[in-house]
């Protein structure tokens, strides 16, 4: 049973309509309550490939209630560039991985529901920029991604293949 609410913060990337970068906050809420998982303002296709692809690290379901919510809410979702933080952000929730540092590192990616990484099209090499710009000096990528992005110097650039890659 959970006694008290536990709370993780991860970012991510989306592109605004200007396809300029934007980043985004990721706040996971676990609470006392029936194991559900709530993603305020995406689509329930999206909640049930994050939520299989975090059984594959944390199985069972952790018990309690899990919101996710993501800032600025206004900002489009581009969900191919922020699955993975979605999901790192329960697991942290959950206790399932570590929690230090993830609020201070922008993870960029999806997950399927198996809990693969995949790499994505979007030009890396912005998105890390656009980080570095807003002070940030850690990155997570996929492994296939990382391996053709130039990471400038002062960046600590992680590729992952698999979501459990997260657990360290």
């Amino acid at each position: 049973m959970i006694e008290k609410k536990r709370h993780s913060t991860t970012l991510s990337m989306t592109r605004l309509a200007t396809g300029e970068p934007c980043l985004i906050r990721i706040d996971a809420y676990l609470t006392h309550g029936t194991p559900t998982l709530y993603l305020i303002g995406v689509g329930d296709t999206f909640r049930t490939r994050v939520q299989s692809a975090c059984r594959t690290v944390s199985r069972p379901w952790r018990t309690g209630t899990v919101t996710v919510n993501l800032t600025p809410a206004l900002a489009p979702r581009h969900m191919p560039l922020c699955g993975l933080a979605v999901a790192a952000g329960i697991l942290a929730a959950q206790e399932a991985i570590p929690m230090d540092g993830l609020a201070d590192t922008v993870i960029i990616g999806d997950v399927d529901e198996h809990g693969t990484i995949p790499p994505f099209d979007e030009a890396p090499d912005i998105l890390v920029e656009h980080a570095r710009i807003h002070g940030v000096n850690r990155i997570i990528l996929p492994a296939a991604t990382l391996a053709h992005a130039t990471i400038p110097n002062g960046i600590e650039a992680i590729g992952v293949n698999h979501l459990a890659d997260l657990r360290g």
